[in-house]
């Protein structure tokens, strides 16, 4: 199986999630282990080894790998060797690392409107930008208190219905994308 990340990032760590498909294992059992080569390229045609577990009989279902030395992928290609029981199957396959382009800018217009009717809804609204993947919305009850965080992709907007009626509110947005984070300078205050 192989994974396009779109343009060549710098990868840093690799999360692997087996799952178990037909199994018919079940309990501590010494042939519970997944081996396997993870590879990557920038052509789709020169393969390098990014970890070489053909030879593991550890059990790790959930496999986390941190490269001593990050490097520049922009593919990424998972040979099985073993499966305990079943067939080969993931359910989870993370990248950590980062793009090599730009953060995205700060949310400068956004507002954050309670509901006369029902004060325990507040709706947020901000204007889109272009180079973010998505928004991290935080807020609590003071403006150094952001503890609540909702997390929007693909949308510009969100209500909030489970506010304290009688409580003052505080937002911020925070934008993201592959390059990271531009945490929200600005904070607004919702009576």
């Amino acid at each position: 199986m192989g994974i396009d990340l779109q343009k060549e990032c710098v990868v840093n760590a690799v999360q692997l999630n087996f799952a178990e498909n037909l199994t018919t294992l079940h309990g501590r059992n010494p042939n519970i282990y997944y081996q396997y080569l993870l590879e990557y390229s920038n052509d789709h045609k020169i393969w390098n080894v990014l970890s070489d577990k053909t030879h593991n009989n550890t059990d790790v279902p959930h496999d986390y790998i941190q490269l001593s030395v990050p490097v520049k992928a922009r593919y990424l290609r998972l040979t099985n060797y073993h499966v305990p029981d079943g067939t080969f199957a993931l359910s989870d396959l993370h990248v950590f690392g980062n793009g090599q382009g730009k953060i995205p800018g700060e949310v400068l217009k956004f507002t954050a409107i309670r509901t006369e009717t029902d004060r325990r809804e507040v709706k947020l609204q901000w204007e889109k930008n272009k180079d973010v993947v998505g928004y991290n919305i935080r807020y609590g009850i003071s403006a150094d208190k952001l503890y609540h965080t909702y997390q929007v992709l693909d949308k510009n907007s969100l209500t909030i219905r489970s506010l304290n009626s009688a409580q003052k509110y505080y937002f911020t947005i925070d934008a993201f994308n592959e390059n990271g984070i531009h945490k929200g300078e600005r904070i607004i205050e919702a009576e």
